[in-house]
């Protein structure tokens, strides 16, 4: 049975690589905060559950700069070490989001024989393959671009819990759905209470993503709301309003 090996610290980080097989998780260079050594080559080769996919970002990326990035760089490979399969080569930070088509991705970094920084801090996580989002609702005069947010995955529909949710979280998902920019972010069960699991909870998007599961949360499934039927109380699903011809914004 495989172990999780997780390759963050609290303090400075001198691991150089190594194999991930937990859902989600940290990287950084070696040395991170402080700066990293010369002639550095640091491999990591992360796995998550089959059917699953990865998202890779970075929290803080600051290396020799060059515009093609030839002396100190960051490569994100999907599946292997092949030129074939280089999703991004980088040396400097990003708001950028690196998603596998699959359920292995590989960081390499590298560090010529001159000029340190103070390197990377990167962050992962992984969503199931089948994954798609609606937005639900049973007023019509909304419209189309509206409604509580949920997400399939498993021949399932299932909602995601508001803590965290803002505008930001919204943008995502009018964005996905094609429904423009988002209008509002509705707390308290707007749109009416959610049936299915709930799929995500603190979810903490910076408004840019492609896919509401490229965001940071807390694992698919992880979650610490109340559930409808909990004595702890009822769950609050989130809802979204885009801004499009097809919806409105709802009045107080």
């Amino acid at each position: 049975m495989r172990t999780s090996l997780s390759l963050s610290s609290i303090g400075p980080s001198s691991n150089c690589g190594g194999f991930l097989f937990s859902a989600s998780g940290t990287i950084s260079s070696p040395s991170y905060p402080g700066y990293y050594s010369n002639n550095a080559k640091c491999v990591w080769e992360i796995e998550v559950n089959s059917g699953y996919r990865i998202n890779l970002g970075f929290n803080h990326l600051q290396l020799e700069l060059h515009s093609s990035c030839n002396y100190d760089y960051v490569e994100i490979f999907d599946g292997s070490l092949n030129s074939n399969n280089l999703l991004g080569k980088i040396c400097n930070g990003t708001r950028q989001i690196f998603t596998s088509s699959y359920n292995r991705i590989i960081v390499q970094f590298r560090s010529d024989a001159s000029v340190q920084n103070t390197g990377f801090s990167a962050w992962y996580n992984s969503f199931p393959g089948d994954a798609s989002l609606r937005l639900v609702n049973f007023n019509s005069s909304f419209g189309a671009c509206a409604g509580l947010v949920e997400i399939y995955h498993g021949s399932h529909w299932g909602t995601i819990c508001d803590d965290s949710w803002d505008i930001q979280d919204a943008q995502v998902v009018c964005r996905q759905l094609g429904c423009g920019y988002a209008v509002s972010a509705l707390g308290n069960a707007y749109f009416g209470h959610g049936s299915g699991p709930i799929t995500l909870d603190d979810v903490v998007c910076s408004g840019t993503e492609s896919t509401l599961w490229q965001c940071r949360n807390r694992g698919w499934f992880s979650h610490n709301c109340a559930h409808p039927h909990s004595i702890l109380g009822t769950i609050r699903t989130t809802p979204s309003v885009c801004g499009t011809s097809k919806s409105k914004t709802p009045t107080a």
